[in-house]
This record gives structure tokens, sequence and C-alpha cells, in this order.
């Protein structure tokens, strides 16, 4: 997908106050479950290779758009 996309979608979230974040994670493609906090993105591993920092990144962000507290 061209990053152009996700920029359109992002000026359109700004325009309804909704929250919105973008992160790019250069080099990531589609990989960016395989993100490793570091700048790397390579499920080396395959599904033995995810770990959970994308959901360590990701969570917060949504548990706070829903207005939920995470114990």
């Amino acid at each position: 997908i061209n990053i152009s996309h996700a920029r359109r979608l992002q000026a359109e979230y700004a325009k309804t106050g909704v929250p919105y974040e973008l992160r790019v994670l250069e080099g990531c493609g589609h990989m960016a479950w395989c993100y490793d906090g570091n700048g790397t993105c390579d499920c080396k591993a395959g599904v033995q290779g995810y770990d959970d920092t994308m959901d360590n990144i990701a969570l917060p962000f949504v548990a706070k758009a829903l207005n939920l507290t995470l114990g």
C-alpha cells in the first residue's frame, strides 16, 4: 500500500477529531507486526519470530481511544 493512502486517511481523521495515530515504520511494509522497536521489521523465524513489541505499542493507544484501563 502506498504511504500516500495512509497520509490521506490521516488528513481525513484530522478533520473529524477522531483519535488517529500514524507511525511509519520504514522498511516494514506489511511486516509491521514483526517490528522490533529498534527499526527492524523482519520475521526471520516466521511466526516464531513474532514478539509482543507491536502489541505493547498499539494496545495502549487502543485502550486510551476506548477509554479502557489496562490492568
